[in-house]
């Protein structure tokens, strides 16, 4: 469940801020899920409330409803010639 968490904060983070933070300022708390001191019904309720943070978020968000599949395939085919030609 630690993951599942993890991934909707990471969610939540992107729809709000349009950043992904690497090192998870929740830490603390996913070690305290990962080592059992949550009950499965607490981390549920906690899943729930991020799933329904995420909803409100993605209605206010300036993300585009669709990637530019353009500029990502320009961006990751750079990056592939940067890490393969060096």
């Amino acid at each position: 469940m630690i993951h599942t968490i993890r991934l909707l904060q990471v969610a939540l983070e992107i729809l709000k801020y349009g950043t992904v933070t690497h090192k998870r300022p929740t830490w603390r708390e996913l070690l305290d899920i990962k080592h059992g001191k949550f009950s499965y019904a607490e981390i549920l309720n906690k899943a729930d409330n991020l799933v329904n943070q995420i909803n409100d978020a993605s209605k206010r968000s300036c993300l585009p409803e669709e990637p530019d599949q353009h500029q990502t395939m320009h961006i990751l085919v750079n990056m592939r010639t940067s890490l393969y030609n060096n």
